[in-house]
This record gives structure tokens, sequence and C-alpha cells, in this order.
């Protein structure tokens, strides 16, 4: 089951897909093609995207995918 989120950040104020995109409600941060995760850590700066468990974080598509853990 996959749940598709809005990508926003109202902290920050990022809102430009191309340069950083966050989800406050996954706690993922993403800015300048560098994903950083308070909780989680750094996982792939060059690809922009935070993958553990159930977060993933898509900078390309701007989408934050909720999926159920296997």
């Amino acid at each position: 089951m996959n749940t598709k989120l809005e990508v926003r950040d109202t902290k920050f104020g990022v809102r430009n897909r191309k340069h950083g995109v966050a989800d406050t409600k996954l706690e993922v941060r993403d800015r300048k093609l560098a994903s950083f995760d308070p909780k989680l850590g750094v996982l792939d700066r060059k690809h922009g995207v935070a993958d553990r468990k159930f977060a993933v974080l898509d900078i390309k598509l701007g989408v934050a995918e909720v999926k159920s853990p296997i």
C-alpha cells in the first residue's frame, strides 16, 4: 500500500522542487541535492533520496511515498 503525500516545508520555506524538497510529516528534508533526515541521517546526497523502512523522498518527482514495512 503506497500513499503519496504532498511535499512541503513551511518551516524553511522550501518550495522549489528542483533545488530542494521536504516533507515535514516524515521529518525528511532535502536542500540542494543533499538529503538529510534528523532521525536517520544523510542517506544519499547525490540523488537526494532518503530511504529507510518506509520513508522515501524523491527530489526529481518532488514526491514522498510512505511504504508499509515488509
